[in-house]
C-alpha cells in the first residue's frame, strides 16, 4: 500500500512537472515573441528618420537604362545645384492661442466655359487653363483630398469666372453636390486693363489668372464671413492643382495666421528656389481680406501706369508691385514650405508627414505634362513636355529621383479614379 501511494504521488509530481514545463515553455514563447515584436517595432521607430528623409519609393521605373539616367543627371548637375530645405525638419509649433471653433474659408477660382483652342501650342501650353488633365479634374481631385484631410478645419468655396451665357455648367452642379459653396461671376473689375495688353485672354479663359486678386472683394460682397461658424478676416487661397495630403486641424490654421502681423496682408511662399527668403509663388496664400481689399485699388492704379512688359498673370503682377514699392517685408510674410510643397522639390531633410499641401506648380498630372515623366524618370519624354516645365522635370529626376512626384501621382490617381466613378463632368 505504501509503495502504491508512493508511486501514485510520484506520478502526480511527474505530471505536475510536465504541466509546469509546458506552461514555462508557453510563457517563454510568449515573452520571446513579445520581445521580438517590440524589438522590431523599436527598430522601425529608429529607422523612421532614415526612411522619411530618404523615402524609398518605387522611383525611376523607366524604360531608360539607369546608367543613361546617371549620365544625363551628371551633365545636369555640372550646371545646376540640387537645392534642398536648409533647415530640418519642418516643425509644428504649438499655438499659444486657444483653438477657435470657427472654420477658415478655403477658396479656389477657375475660369469655365471659354474656348480652350486659341494659342494652344506646345510652346505656350504651360499657360493654358486646360493643361494636363485639366484644371477642373485637378480641382475635383483636390476637393476629394480636402474632404479626406481638411474638412474639419476649412470650409470650401469655389469661384467660377465664366461668360454670361454659361451660367449652370455641369461641373458646377457636381461641385455643389460635394458640399462646396459656388459663386459664379462673369467679369473682374479691371479686365479692360488686362484686355488692352492681352486681347486673347477674353476668349481663351486666361483672364482667370487675375481672378484671385478679386477674391477678397467677392468674399465681402457675398457675405461669406457671415456664414455660421466661419472665421472672419482671413482666407486660405489655393490654386486648383493642389492636394491636401495630411490632416489639417484648426490649430494649424491658427499657427499660420499668427505669422501675419496686423500690418501684413499676404502670406505666400517660394517658387523654384526652396530657400529663397522672399515670397514669390501665389499658388497658395493666406490672405487678410480687409487689408487686401484696401490694397487692390493701389495695385490696379500702379498697373495702369505700366506701358511695357505688363505682367501676363497675377503672380507677376503681385511680385512686380511689391518689388517696385519695396514693400515685400512690410506687407507680406513667407509661407512655410509645407503649405506649398512643390512636386519637384528635393525631399531630403523633410518629413512627408509634415507636409500639408502639395502644389503641382508647373508640371501637371497627365500625358506629356510633366508629373508622369518626373515620377518615372523618363528622360526621353522630357522633350515632349511644355518647355517652361522642363527645368522642373530635370530637377525632380536628378535631385529628388522622382520620389515626391511618384507619391503624389499615386495619391492623385486614387482620388481621380473616385471622381471618374461619380457623375463628374468637366465639359462646360
Amino acid at each position: 500500500m505504501i509503495s502504491f501511494v508512493h508511486v501514485h504521488r510520484s506520478r502526480r509530481r511527474t505530471r505536475r512537472r510536465k504541466i509546469y514545463l509546458k506552461e514555462f515553455i508557453l510563457l517563454f514563447y510568449v515573452l520571446t515573441s513579445s520581445l521580438y515584436i517590440i524589438s522590431v517595432h523599436l527598430s522601425h521607430l529608429e529607422s523612421i528618420e532614415e526612411e522619411t528623409y530618404h523615402v524609398e519609393l518605387p522611383v525611376c521605373k523607366s524604360r531608360n537604362n539607369i546608367s543613361t539616367i546617371a549620365t544625363y543627371c551628371k551633365k545636369y548637375l555640372e550646371e545646376n545645384t540640387c537645392e534642398q530645405l536648409a533647415k530640418r525638419p519642418i516643425s509644428d509649433s504649438a499655438s499659444k492661442v486657444k483653438e477657435k471653433k470657427c472654420k477658415t474659408l478655403w477658396v479656389s477660382g477657375l475660369s469655365v466655359g471659354y474656348s480652350q483652342k486659341i494659342g494652344k501650342t506646345r510652346e505656350n501650353q504651360a499657360s493654358d487653363t486646360n493643361s494636363g488633365d485639366g484644371y477642373q479634374m485637378q480641382y475635383a481631385s483636390a476637393l476629394l483630398s480636402f474632404l479626406e484631410n481638411a474638412k474639419n478645419a476649412l470650409e470650401p468655396i469655389l469661384i467660377l469666372l465664366s461668360p454670361e451665357n454659361n451660367t449652370t455648367p455641369e461641373f458646377r452642379i457636381w461641385v455643389e453636390s460635394m458640399g462646396v459653396t459656388v459663386i459664379q461671376v462673369h467679369n473682374i473689375s479691371f479686365e479692360k486693363l488686362i484686355y488692352q495688353h492681352f486681347p486673347e485672354y477674353e476668349f481663351d479663359g486666361r483672364i482667370g489668372y487675375y481672378l484671385k486678386l478679386e477674391i477678397p472683394q467677392i468674399i465681402e460682397q457675398n457675405g461669406l464671413f457671415k456664414k455660421k461658424d466661419i472665421c472672419n478676416r482671413h482666407i486660405l487661397y489655393t490654386d486648383s492643382d493642389v492636394l491636401f495630403i495630411r490632416q489639417v486641424q484648426k490649430k494649424d490654421l491658427l499657427n499660420l495666421k499668427a505669422l501675419l502681423s496686423e500690418k501684413k496682408i499676404l502670406l505666400y511662399g517660394q517658387d523654384f528656389l526652396i530657400n529663397r527668403r522672399k515670397p514669390s509663388n501665389t499658388g497658395v496664400m493666406l490672405m487678410d481680406v480687409p487689408g487686401f481689399i484696401q490694397e487692390l485699388p493701389k495695385i490696379v492704379s500702379w498697373a495702369r501706369n505700366m506701358t511695357n512688359d505688363f505682367p501676363e498673370h497675377d503672380q507677376l503682377l503681385i511680385n512686380s508691385y511689391y518689388g517696385y514699392k519695396h514693400k515685400w517685408y512690410d506687407e507680406n510674410a513667407l509661407l512655410p514650405p509645407n503649405w506649398n510643397w512643390k512636386v519637384y522639390w528635393n525631399l531630403n531633410n523633410v518629413y512627408f508627414e509634415n507636409i500639408f499641401l502639395v502644389h503641382f506648380h508647373g508640371p501637371k498630372p497627365g500625358q506629356d505634362s510633366g508629373v508622369d515623366e518626373m515620377a518615372s524618370c523618363d528622360i526621353e519624354r522630357i522633350q515632349y513636355t511644355p518647355k517652361p516645365y522642363q527645368p522642373f522635370i530635370q530637377h525632380a529626376i536628378c535631385c529628388d529621383k522622382g520620389r515626391t512626384a511618384a507619391a503624389m501621382l499615386y495619391m492623385y490617381r486614387k482620388w481621380k479614379s473616385i471622381v471618374l466613378k461619380s457623375n463628374f463632368s468637366s465639359h462646360d
